[in-house]
């Protein structure tokens, strides 16, 4: 797939960790293979779309990652078949497999990560924790030292046994230890495979356990320090706002569900380094940064200090309808700046969040309410309803106007209206209201495996139903393929992304060593090369306000 998408756009390499690999492109975003250490050949594409500055500039570039990456899916299938591999290759963007595996979308936001006193204690907080910090990197070396040792002195031993006992020195082989090849995977006794995913589950185990103890309580620290106001304000917004921007899915009992992500979220705010303690804030991309030092990086570990943070959404579904895509980044992003204005402290606070997440997730006639702390009972409709009429007060008093908030105000009340009126007028529009329709067509007699069918092909980049939908005009588009061709090679100005490109440009065919990541670029050596800080490029102080994608 890499080498497909190096035939069509100009790359280059990003950082390196373990078992991800990842090539930003020249319009500034990125493509990695993301899979746990213990199942490398189960993992997934992860698109990353370039910083953008609006809802509308995010939606044209991921359309344009859509479009890259069909188009690289389409050259590996011929690059396969030269070398006599029959199929095709097929991508689906979604967050949930046959097997109920879930993955998938982010949301990123760049915010305050608090305001004045509140920051000094966020920092605070976290200069507390650096020599709990540098004691876990003391720790984690001085153990790898240790099990390395131990394993050279067990090999080394083993050897000269496997001299005088032959079947030692057959299983070695079998490993690939004694400098031979091992056998490949698919042959009996293959045991490097097994090998491959003992090793990654043991050094996940060994991460965990060294570094779980300070990362959950920076979790903690960021629970109670960071983004609070946005927190508050948005997150009755983002429990109920499935009904708008949801995928929809089967689910194992197959019941209809309206988002893909949502029945897998488990808390608010993630508490845990686990990979299982999904949240609708998920901090994730901060806790990271907290180990960095282990591998003698200290860069991301500094900007931890910052003001201004990345507040990344868990709860977020892969949307392929465009309008459904251009309503999720641009009604949440038209409330993020409200919220960050303080025009949404008096925003509906729920009682039980988790709990009503699960209701109206849960409850495709949209009936259902659900409990909040200081008023009546409502549903997800009233809440988004709410959230869509302090917009509309503030942008006719001529308040905060972030760019095509009117038109983003207007789309998202009508598609309230039509959600309350007649839901099916917005098949093709909204992606769970066309799934729903998909699914019900199918007939009552369908059986589990066609009604998964059509749940996973909706999704399918190229060909998938929506695919078909939009060619025939049944779903509407919102940005030209002529501006998506040249959104596919060109970044969004007055972004960290336009600095990014050029310089993968720049870079793409020259031997020049460098290292390239989301917030700088190193051109050289480590000790002496040139560091090029990727936020010095913005236009302007303000928040991208589409964030970006994962």
């Amino acid at each position: 797939m890499s080498h497909a998408l190096k035939m069509r756009v100009r790359t280059r390499a990003g950082e390196r960790r373990m078992q991800r690999r990842q090539l930003f492109t020249e319009n500034g975003g990125s493509v990695s293979y993301e899979a746990l250490p213990w199942a490398l050949d189960g993992g997934l594409v992860e698109g990353g779309t370039p910083e953008c500055r609006g809802p509308g500039q995010l939606m044209l570039y991921q359309r344009a990652q859509d479009a890259m990456l069909l188009t690289a899916a389409r050259d590996a299938s011929c690059l396969l078949a030269e070398r006599g591999f029959a199929g095709e290759v097929g991508l689906l963007k979604n967050c949930r497999d046959a097997q109920g595996n879930v993955y998938g979308a982010q949301e990123n936001y760049e915010l305050p990560l608090a305001h004045k006193s509140g920051l000094w204690l966020y920092r605070t907080g976290l200069l507390v924790l650096l020599p709990l910090v540098v004691a876990t990197v003391a720790v984690t070396w001085l153990l790898l030292l240790t099990l390395m040792g131990v394993a050279l002195g067990l090999l080394l031993t083993l050897s000269i046994v496997g001299v005088f006992i032959p079947p030692v020195s057959r299983w070695l082989a079998s490993l690939g230890l004694d400098g031979e090849d091992p056998p490949a995977p698919e042959q009996p006794g293959g045991l490097p495979r097994v090998l491959e995913k003992k090793l990654g589950r043991a050094a996940y185990l060994f991460e965990l356990c060294v570094w779980g103890p300070v990362m959950s309580l920076f979790s903690w620290w960021l629970m109670a320090t960071a983004f609070r106001r946005h927190r508050k304000a948005l997150l009755s917004f983002l429990v109920t706002r499935s009904v708008v921007t949801g995928a929809g899915t089967v689910l194992a009992d197959g019941s209809f569900a309206l988002s893909e992500k949502a029945p897998s979220i488990v808390r608010v705010m993630r508490a845990t380094p686990l990979s299982v303690d999904r949240a609708i804030y998920d901090t994730g991309n901060l806790l990271k940064h907290l180990s960095e030092p282990t591998l003698l990086q200290f860069s991301k570990l500094i900007a931890l200090f910052r003001p201004r943070q990345r507040m990344q959404l868990g709860l977020s579904d892969s949307n392929v309808a465009q309008l459904a895509e251009y309503l999720k980044i641009g009604t949440t992003s038209l409330l993020v700046d409200l919220a960050d204005a303080g025009l949404l402290h008096d925003a509906p606070t729920l009682a039980r969040p988790i709990e009503a997440l699960q209701t109206i997730v849960r409850d495709p006639t949209l009936q259902a309410t659900v409990e909040f702390s200081k008023s009546k009972p409502a549903t997800a409709l009233q809440v988004q309803r709410w959230y869509c009429e302090r917009a509309k007060a503030v942008l006719d008093r001529g308040g905060v106007t972030p760019m095509n908030a009117t038109e983003i105000v207007r789309l998202w009340g009508e598609a309230l209206d039509a959600l309350e009126d007649d839901p099916n007028s917005l098949v093709g529009r909204l992606d769970w209201v066309t799934k729903r329709y998909l699914l019900e067509t199918a007939g009552a007699d369908a059986s589990e495996a066609v009604l998964k069918k059509i749940d996973l092909k909706y999704h399918e980049l190229g060909d998938g139903y929506l695919a078909r939908m939009e060619s025939i005009g049944a779903a509407p588009t919102l940005v030209s393929a002529a501006d998506v061709e040249a959104a596919i090679r060109s970044p969004p100005d007055g972004t960290p992304a336009f600095a990014r490109g050029r310089l993968v440009k720049q870079l793409a065919n020259s031997g020049a060593d460098a290292v390239i990541s989301w917030d700088r670029v190193r051109i050289g050596h480590r000790f002496g090369g040139k560091v090029i800080r990727l936020a010095d490029y913005r236009t302007s102080d303000r928040p991208s306000d589409g964030g970006h994608e994962d």
